[in-house]
């Protein structure tokens, strides 16, 4: 009876461990799908604002603003966007994993 207990008592521990490695990876593409939206409307704005193509924007890192010609600034967001597309990308896929390994 002890021994049944235990092995129960190990299950449910590590069924709890994987369900919370799952809802991290969740919020983990969560939040960066929100990210990826914020530099989706950054794009959007300096393709609306496309008038004067050698303007300087400002742009904020951390907690200061510095001013980058338009197309500098373009292209690191793009970049950045990139890199968001293929983190959540290699989440979604992890988390297929995961998913099928605890059925």
């Amino acid at each position: 009876m002890e021994e049944e207990s235990q092995s129960i008592l190990k299950y449910l521990t590590e069924v709890e461990v994987a369900a919370e490695d799952v809802l991290s990876d969740k919020q983990q593409i969560v939040d960066l799908d929100v990210k990826r939206h914020r530099n989706r409307e950054a794009l959007s704005a300096l393709r609306d604002d496309s008038q004067q193509p050698e303007e300087k924007v400002k742009v904020c890192f951390g907690n200061m603003f510095i001013k980058l010609p338009k197309a500098t600034t373009k292209h690191m967001i793009e970049k950045d966007q990139e890199q968001l597309d293929k983190e959540i990308s290699d989440l979604r896929n992890r988390l297929k994993a995961k998913s099928k390994s605890s059925q």
